[in-house]
């Protein structure tokens, strides 16, 4: 749905996720453990990080990190595994916030993740909690893998989901948060809710 409102409104579409496991992948292939944050970290202020964004409706966004882009490997089972751990580490996300920041000040940005409006973007203008459910969300995730040409079961996809909501809410580090949560703040909340 973000991706479909940047285009109709003519602007970009950013999903924050790709970065932390661009993040995933690229410390797995140093040879990083996902549990050492601060080494992850000193990788990703040494990388550069790049999405490009798509030029054509229907295309994704292409991902770089040092040139090389990497969009293909970003949801292989291997990063869906640890790109949760390493997200949870304060050092990790300080590192990657500055990268977001400036791409949301470039223009207008539609951004899409799990703590854009708490902590990436708190002042923006307008704020959309979406709240899918957990069936929904693993069948449209397999969807995109089969395009993908990945083979899963539709239980293993929502297991793996599922575990990574219940990761992500419960970290010390800038926790998924529900809209309750966050309700309280002054720019416009809309909430939708996809069954």
């Amino acid at each position: 749905m973000a991706r479909a409102l940047a285009a109709r409104l003519g602007a970009t579409y950013l999903d924050t996720g790709l970065l932390y496991r661009a993040v995933t992948l690229a410390a797995l292939r140093a040879g990083l453990s996902p549990a050492d944050g601060e080494a992850i970290a000193r990788m990703t202020r040494e990388s550069q990080l790049q999405i490009v964004p798509s030029k054509a409706p229907g295309e994704s966004e292409q991902v770089l990190v040092n040139g090389e882009v990497v969009t293909p490997a970003l949801r292989t089972a291997e990063v869906n595994r640890y790109v949760s751990e390493v997200s949870a580490h304060q050092a990790v996300r300080s590192a990657l916030l500055p990268i977001q920041q400036q791409m949301a000040a470039d223009g207008t940005v539609v951004m899409a993740g799990r703590d854009i409006t708490t902590v990436v973007v708190p002042d923006a203008g307008v704020k959309v909690f979406l709240r899918a459910s957990l069936d929904e969300r693993a069948r449209r995730r397999l969807q995109e893998n089969e395009v993908l040409g990945r083979r899963e079961t539709f239980e293993s996809v929502r297991r793996d989901i599922e575990r990574r909501d219940l990761a992500d809410s419960s970290r010390a580090v800038a926790p998924l948060r529900t809209f309750a949560a966050v309700s309280g703040v002054a720019s416009p909340t809309i909430t939708l809710v996809s069954t």
